[in-house]
């Protein structure tokens, strides 16, 4: 028994550690993804249409938030090193060389996306009818000022987490979520303002929560606050880069990929388009606690890393894979059980609803077995610094597997979103076969940063 307590103690994170650690954030995530998924039910009252234009609008926007995440990311990676060797001054001083660099750029995407997206959309999405058209380019506008305050928000949740302290991001993300319930239902059920009221929404919550989460962070009580210089480190600056570009490259391009997926959807019309988000939102809950998971990792590893503890690596790693996969497992059967309860939810054709039944059947069994290896210890081989490797498999799964995969079978055989599925099938199987090779080899050992 002494040598277990010893061993336990020894430990960066004990179980109890990582339970605290991620139940903050599921909690977190969950409100998001719940979220997501009411805007959609509110939007769906207007019509197919109008969610059509909605959901089409906001890949767009995940393509920029995952190019800022992946930025992010190259800097907590570093951040939680330095904390894991107990270096907090250069910690802060990355800290904020991260924050100044983000905004600046999220200043200056912002306006682009605001004052083209007409361009954007016409681009993308040429092929839509002129209300799925309007709704998207309005959407799209609206939430384009939000970036700056997206990227501010991302930073400060990421460095809170990275001091190990997941319940201070939670509590703001309640407020926000609550915020933006009400300010959706008013705008929307209560002023008759359609989609500008679900961007205006998420507008005002943002602003809002970003604010907040900023002050907490300039408290100088904290391990890591905010340091405001006139000008960027750019030392610091250039180490956040090198693991910032191939991880914002890599989710930049997996989203240009969906995008690109999302333009072929497009052209099947607003009844397979409403579909696809109907099976699309209850992924987001089926995937919330993997998805935690590879959050998770950057602090567990990242300070596992600092500390040059190897086998405590090797040990978190399995016990965080063996995590996002029991939840998978134990997840999906609840929502299934659920299913004919979001059918009343959701106010779309029954034809709609059929087709996203099919497109149930083929997505599910395939999360169980690749998701997590996929994604979760995607993430997890960054955390180790091992970015390169992630970045050139997950361009190459995703434009070859499932965005060529998509062009071939969903167009050229004209099986619809039903051919879009099976690619994105593809490209699970082929980047879980690959991480895993990777794991299995010890490359990642090799990594530097």
């Amino acid at each position: 028994m002494k040598t277990i307590y010893k061993l336990e103690k020894e430990k960066l994170f004990t179980d109890k550690m990582i339970f605290y650690f991620i139940i903050p954030m599921a909690i977190e995530k969950a409100l998001l993804r719940l979220l997501t998924i009411a805007d959609n039910i509110m939007v769906s009252y207007l019509g197919e249409d109008f969610l059509a234009g909605l959901s089409l609008a906001s890949q767009i926007n995940i393509v920029i938030d995952e190019i800022f995440i992946g930025f992010v990311l190259g800097g907590m990676i570093l951040v939680t090193q330095l904390l894991g060797n107990n270096n907090t001054s250069s910690a802060r001083k990355l800290a904020s060389s991260l924050l100044t660099f983000l905004t600046l750029m999220s200043l200056f995407i912002s306006m682009i996306v605001f004052f083209c997206s007409n361009n954007i959309i016409s681009l993308l999405y040429g092929q839509l009818n002129i209300q799925s058209y309007n709704s998207a380019i309005t959407y799209l506008r609206i939430i384009a000022l939000t970036y700056p305050m997206q990227v501010i928000y991302l930073c400060c949740t990421d460095l809170f987490r990275a001091m190990k302290n997941s319940k201070t991001p939670m509590k703001i993300s309640i407020v926000m979520n609550i915020i933006n319930i009400l300010c959706n239902y008013i705008f929307i059920y209560q002023f008759h303002m359609g989609v500008v009221g679900a961007a205006l929404g998420t507008l005002v919550a943002r602003y809002f929560s970003t604010i907040i989460i900023f002050l907490l962070l300039c408290n100088r009580r904290n391990v890591v606050y905010f340091e405001f210089h006139t000008k960027i480190d750019f030392s610091s600056l250039k180490r956040i880069l090198f693991l910032g570009i191939p991880t914002a490259t890599d989710k930049g391009m997996f989203q240009l990929g969906k995008l690109g997926v999302a333009s072929i959807l497009s052209t099947f019309g607003s009844m397979q388009i409403a579909a696809n988000v109907i099976v699309s939102n209850i992924n987001l809950l089926i995937e919330l606690i993997p998805d935690l998971v590879a959050i998770a990792s950057t602090t567990i590893i990242g300070h596992c890393i600092g500390a040059k503890d190897l086998k405590q690596v090797k040990h978190y790693i399995k016990k965080l894979m063996f995590i996002g996969i029991l939840s998978t497992l134990l997840i999906m059967p609840l929502m299934l059980s659920i299913i004919c309860i979001l059918h009343h939810l959701y106010d779309v054709s029954n034809e709609a609803w059929n087709l996203a039944m099919i497109l149930t059947m083929i997505t599910y069994p395939s999360m169980i077995l690749f998701y997590v290896p996929s994604f979760t210890l995607a993430n997890i081989l960054r955390a180790t610094g091992d970015v390169k490797f992630v970045m050139v498999i997950s361009i190459l799964s995703m434009w070859v597997f499932r965005f060529g995969g998509s062009c071939i079978i969903a167009k050229y055989f004209e099986s619809g979103v039903i051919g879009i599925k099976l690619a994105m099938v593809m490209d699970w199987t082929f980047r879980s076969i690959m991480f895993i090779i990777r794991y299995k080899s010890g490359k990642w050992q090799k990594s530097r940063v």
